[in-house]
Protein backbone atom coordinates (compact mmCIF):
# COMPACT_ATOMS: atom_id res chain seq x y z
CA UNK A 1 0.00 0.00 0.00
CA UNK A 2 2.74 2.53 1.42
CA UNK A 3 3.94 1.99 -2.63
CA UNK A 4 1.08 3.07 -4.39
CA UNK A 5 1.38 5.64 -2.16
CA UNK A 6 4.48 6.74 -3.29
CA UNK A 7 3.60 6.28 -6.70
CA UNK A 8 0.54 8.49 -6.26
CA UNK A 9 3.27 11.35 -5.32
CA UNK A 10 5.42 11.39 -7.81
CA UNK A 11 4.74 13.46 -10.79
CA UNK A 12 7.14 11.21 -13.47
CA UNK A 13 4.33 8.21 -12.30
CA UNK A 14 1.98 10.52 -13.34
CA UNK A 15 3.39 11.92 -16.77
CA UNK A 16 4.07 8.22 -17.46
CA UNK A 17 0.34 6.82 -16.78
CA UNK A 18 -1.24 10.12 -18.88
CA UNK A 19 1.07 9.94 -21.41
CA UNK A 20 0.39 6.59 -22.56
CA UNK A 21 -3.29 6.94 -21.92
CA UNK A 22 -2.53 9.97 -24.53
CA UNK A 23 -0.45 7.80 -26.59
CA UNK A 24 -3.22 4.94 -26.75
CA UNK A 25 -6.23 7.49 -27.54
CA UNK A 26 -3.91 8.89 -30.54
CA UNK A 27 -2.96 5.52 -31.68
CA UNK A 28 -6.84 4.66 -31.73
CA UNK A 29 -7.65 7.78 -33.22
CA UNK A 30 -4.86 6.94 -36.21
CA UNK A 31 -5.87 3.68 -36.88
CA UNK A 32 -9.95 5.07 -37.61
CA UNK A 33 -8.66 8.52 -39.63
CA UNK A 34 -5.73 7.53 -41.31
CA UNK A 35 -7.39 5.04 -44.01
CA UNK A 36 -10.10 7.27 -44.82
CA UNK A 37 -7.26 10.16 -45.44
CA UNK A 38 -5.48 7.88 -47.90
CA UNK A 39 -8.69 7.50 -49.61
CA UNK A 40 -9.35 10.52 -49.71
CA UNK A 41 -6.18 11.60 -51.27
CA UNK A 42 -5.78 9.03 -54.20
CA UNK A 43 -9.75 9.79 -54.81
CA UNK A 44 -8.98 13.42 -55.24
CA UNK A 45 -5.40 12.37 -56.57
CA UNK A 46 -7.72 10.62 -59.39
CA UNK A 47 -10.28 12.90 -60.09
CA UNK A 48 -7.66 15.02 -60.95
CA UNK A 49 -5.44 13.60 -63.36
CA UNK A 50 -9.07 12.40 -65.11
CA UNK A 51 -9.72 16.25 -65.35
CA UNK A 52 -6.33 16.67 -66.59
CA UNK A 53 -7.05 13.92 -69.32
CA UNK A 54 -10.56 15.34 -69.99
CA UNK A 55 -9.08 18.88 -71.17
CA UNK A 56 -6.65 17.63 -72.86
CA UNK A 57 -7.25 14.39 -75.04
CA UNK A 58 -9.54 16.54 -77.79
CA UNK A 59 -6.43 18.55 -79.10
CA UNK A 60 -3.56 16.83 -80.64
CA UNK A 61 -1.40 19.92 -79.67
CA UNK A 62 -1.86 19.22 -76.01
CA UNK A 63 -1.10 15.45 -76.58
CA UNK A 64 2.30 16.20 -78.81
CA UNK A 65 3.07 18.67 -76.06
CA UNK A 66 2.92 16.20 -72.93
CA UNK A 67 4.80 13.64 -74.67
CA UNK A 68 7.59 16.18 -75.85
CA UNK A 69 7.44 16.99 -71.77
CA UNK A 70 7.93 13.78 -70.95
CA UNK A 71 10.94 13.22 -73.63
CA UNK A 72 12.82 16.51 -71.91
CA UNK A 73 12.20 15.27 -68.53
CA UNK A 74 13.85 11.70 -69.59
CA UNK A 75 16.70 13.49 -70.54
CA UNK A 76 17.39 15.49 -67.85
CA UNK A 77 17.38 12.02 -66.27
CA UNK A 78 19.30 10.30 -67.78
CA UNK A 79 21.80 13.50 -67.94
CA UNK A 80 22.41 13.52 -65.01
CA UNK A 81 22.20 10.21 -63.87
CA UNK A 82 25.27 9.50 -66.20
CA UNK A 83 26.64 12.66 -64.70
CA UNK A 84 26.52 11.28 -61.37
CA UNK A 85 28.13 7.52 -62.56
CA UNK A 86 30.87 10.36 -63.82
CA UNK A 87 30.97 11.80 -60.38
CA UNK A 88 31.31 8.66 -58.70
CA UNK A 89 34.44 8.32 -60.13
CA UNK A 90 36.33 10.92 -58.02
CA UNK A 91 37.74 9.62 -54.53
CA UNK A 92 36.51 11.64 -52.33
CA UNK A 93 33.05 11.25 -53.50
CA UNK A 94 33.49 7.72 -53.05
CA UNK A 95 34.78 8.13 -49.22
CA UNK A 96 31.48 10.40 -48.73
CA UNK A 97 29.92 7.05 -49.48
CA UNK A 98 31.42 4.43 -47.31
CA UNK A 99 31.41 7.25 -44.50
CA UNK A 100 27.83 7.65 -44.44
CA UNK A 101 25.24 6.02 -46.19
CA UNK A 102 22.77 8.75 -45.41
CA UNK A 103 25.34 11.45 -46.76
CA UNK A 104 25.73 9.51 -49.81
CA UNK A 105 21.75 9.28 -50.03
CA UNK A 106 21.31 13.10 -49.97
CA UNK A 107 23.68 13.69 -52.65
CA UNK A 108 22.04 10.90 -54.62
CA UNK A 109 18.93 12.85 -53.81
CA UNK A 110 18.49 14.66 -56.53
CA UNK A 111 18.60 11.49 -59.30
CA UNK A 112 15.82 9.68 -57.29
CA UNK A 113 13.78 13.15 -57.62
CA UNK A 114 14.54 13.64 -60.91
CA UNK A 115 13.12 10.22 -61.51
CA UNK A 116 9.70 10.60 -59.75
CA UNK A 117 8.99 13.55 -62.17
CA UNK A 118 9.81 11.59 -65.22
CA UNK A 119 7.60 8.62 -64.27
CA UNK A 120 5.13 10.92 -63.51
CA UNK A 121 4.70 12.63 -66.96
CA UNK A 122 5.28 9.20 -68.22
CA UNK A 123 2.44 7.93 -66.67
CA UNK A 124 0.41 11.15 -67.35
CA UNK A 125 1.35 10.56 -71.21
CA UNK A 126 0.03 6.78 -71.04
CA UNK A 127 -3.18 7.75 -69.28
CA UNK A 128 -3.89 10.70 -71.85
CA UNK A 129 -3.09 8.64 -74.41
CA UNK A 130 -5.11 5.48 -73.78
CA UNK A 131 -8.12 8.08 -73.05
CA UNK A 132 -7.79 9.62 -76.34
CA UNK A 133 -8.35 6.04 -77.90
CA UNK A 134 -11.67 5.39 -76.10
CA UNK A 135 -13.02 8.85 -77.50
CA UNK A 136 -16.51 7.70 -78.58
CA UNK A 137 -17.58 8.50 -82.26
CA UNK A 138 -21.03 9.04 -83.02
CA UNK A 139 -22.24 9.25 -86.55
CA UNK A 140 -24.20 12.05 -87.62
CA UNK A 141 -27.89 11.70 -88.04
CA UNK A 142 -29.21 13.32 -90.69
CA UNK A 143 -33.01 14.08 -90.36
Amino acid sequence: MDKIYQNLQTPEWWFTGVFFILFGLFLGWGVKKIPSIFKKFFRWSKYRNLKFVKTKRWCLASIQREIAKAQARFIIFALSFFSFLGWLAYEPIVDVFETSTIAGIIISSPIYILQMIWMRQSSKVDSLILYRGKLRKTRNRIQ
